[in-house]
């Protein structure tokens, strides 16, 4: 295979998560493999991705079974987002045995678990799979996760991101109390580790407080890659300040354009590079030998859905009962939401435009959660990532997928080798951490 290498490369990240993740009626398919309790099935999807030089492999999570409709019973018996959902750092850990280059991108709260948990089970698996992992970091919206926590209510909107501040201050301040070299483990001297290259940071905030040093000596990566996905004008913000991979929701190539130079643009102002700072669009694709086959499978996978999953889940990220609305309600009229205002700006963003009832607007949002749907051969999906690409509304993809794992390995047999012929995607990793991958400083 001819490949001329660009300047540039984008960067693929799988997004996966059951039983559905953008698409509410894969899991219904013929094709899919419901075995996701199994950990040969992350295993052998992870080797799929691994194959094709993905980035990472990246589990969103949910501390809670969604319930904004009434209850979790309509949630668990149809399948919807959220009915079942494993522990992404237990999962990715079994991964991490059986791969050797893919990354593992783990979701952890920051509302619920303290800095010193998250620092201390990150840093062990970045040393047990080599430096391959990232942390989502989220900081929760659903009430019932609260609760599930022992508490009787979240902080408000704007305090969870304060909180989430410090809480991530604390955190690079355990990973970095171990210095580079400060394990030693030399036998005949009797040092196990230079005790003055080790350091106790006792980070106080007003909200969090962690004394440390980490009992973990620093990782392969110095610390996790950073992830964050902020929406709202504060999460946009929040992902500036912190983010090196930001996953997006955005709908079209402008509204692309728009949040990569804003976020661009905030993060040069806290001083950072935004070279070093990836901005990731998510992607549904549905990629066959010919756009019509590709396009029978589309219809086929939109039989499979019930639109009253897609309100289910609508109303759980947005943090409204859209229930309590006639379904012929414009989604303009819907109000505040008492949850994730930046998903709803989402939500309106992907609807405005063509003027979109809840009805349509559920059905739309249980096919692909209103991200882009590329749906053809392995060119014309080609075609299309390059196009967003090159014309700046993102440095590479989160893929969302179909039925599992057939949608993975149709993605890495057909439209990776495209993607890699025009010089747009690696043909073989380079390095062996995470950041070497993505090609993020070194720490």
């Amino acid at each position: 295979m001819s490949v001329v290498r660009r300047n540039q490369q984008m960067s693929l990240v799988a997004y996966v998560m059951v039983p559905t993740a953008h698409h509410h009626g894969a899991w219904r398919h013929p094709a899919a493999d419901p075995g996701f309790l199994d950990a040969r099935w992350w295993i052998e999807l992870a080797r799929i991705y691994e194959k094709g030089r993905f980035d990472m492999l990246f589990l969103p999570d949910l501390l809670a079974i969604p319930d904004r409709t009434g209850g979790y019973e309509a949630t668990v018996s149809k399948g919807a987002q959220g009915a079942v959902q494993l522990d992404p750092l237990v999962t990715l850990a079994a991964v991490s045995a059986h791969t050797r280059h893919l990354g593992l991108g783990i979701t952890r709260s920051l509302t619920f678990y303290s800095p010193y948990d998250i620092a201390r089970s990150m840093a062990t698996l970045d040393h047990l799979s080599g430096g391959r992992v990232a942390w989502n970091i989220v900081t929760t919206s659903q009430r019932s996760a609260a609760l599930n926590f022992g508490l009787s209510k979240l902080p408000e909107r704007g305090e969870r991101y304060d909180r989430g501040d410090e809480a991530i201050e604390a955190c690079l301040a355990l990973w970095d109390s171990w210095g580079e070299d400060a394990l030693r483990v030399d036998k005949e001297a009797g040092v196990f580790a230079d005790s003055t290259a080790i350091r106790r940071p006792d980070y106080q905030g007003k909200w969090i407080s962690a004394c440390g040093p980490l009992s973990v000596p620093r990782s392969p990566q110095g610390r996790p890659v950073l992830m964050q996905a902020g929406a709202s004008d504060r999460g946009q913000e929040f992902a500036a300040r912190w983010g090196e991979v930001i996953f997006s929701l955005q709908h079209s190539l402008s509204d692309m354009q728009a949040f990569y130079r804003n976020v661009k643009n905030r993060a040069r102002s806290y001083g950072r590079d935004p070279e070093q700072v990836k901005i990731l669009n998510a992607v549904q694709v549905v990629v066959a030998e010919t756009n019509e086959i590709a396009e029978a499978k589309r219809r086929h996978l939109e039989s499979l859905i019930d639109p009253t999953v897609g309100l289910l889940t609508m109303s759980s990220q947005i943090g409204v009962d859209l229930s309590q609305f006639p379904l012929d309600t414009p989604l303009t009229d819907i109000g505040d939401a008492s949850g994730t205002r930046g998903s709803l700006d989402v939500v309106l963003q992907g609807t405005r435009a063509e003027g979109l009832t809840l009805r349509e607007a559920a059905v739309r949002y249980a096919t692909s959660e209103l991200t882009p749907q590329i749906v053809g051969d392995a060119d014309h999906v080609a075609d299309e990532l390059e196009h967003f690409f090159d014309n700046k509304g993102c440095d590479g993809f989160i893929i969302t997928p179909g039925p599992l794992p057939g949608s993975a390995t149709d993605f890495v047999d057909l439209v990776v080798p495209k993607l890699q012929q025009r010089g747009l995607f690696r043909t073989e990793y380079e390095g062996g951490t995470l950041r070497q991958t993505m090609g993020l400083c070194s720490l």
